[in-house]
C-alpha cells in the first residue's frame, strides 16, 4: 500500500470512501489496517464507532459489497 500511495501521491488520510474485497469479514478488517486507516488491531474499533458506515468518516462498500452484488 505504500508504494500505492506514494505513486499516487496521497495518503490514507486522503481516503474518503473504500470499496475492499469484503468475500469474508475478517478479510475486510484486516483490509482497513493494510490501506493505513487505523492502526493494526483498530478494525473492530473503527466499525463500533461507525467510521465505515454510509453516514462515517470513511464510508467502506457503499455499493453493499459482494453480497449485494450477487457474487458468490
Amino acid at each position: 500500500m505504500k508504494r500505492a500511495y506514494e505513486k499516487a501521491g496521497i495518503g490514507p488520510e486522503d481516503v474518503n470512501v473504500a470499496e475492499v474485497h469484503d468475500g469474508m469479514a475478517p478479510a475486510e478488517l484486516k483490509l482497513y489496517e493494510e490501506l493505513g486507516l487505523c492502526e493494526p488491531g483498530g478494525a473492530g474499533r473503527m466499525i463500533d464507532e461507525g467510521v465505515t458506515s454510509l453516514t462515517g468518516r470513511i464510508p467502506v462498500n457503499p455499493s453493499g459489497g459482494l453480497a449485494a452484488k450477487a457474487i458468490p
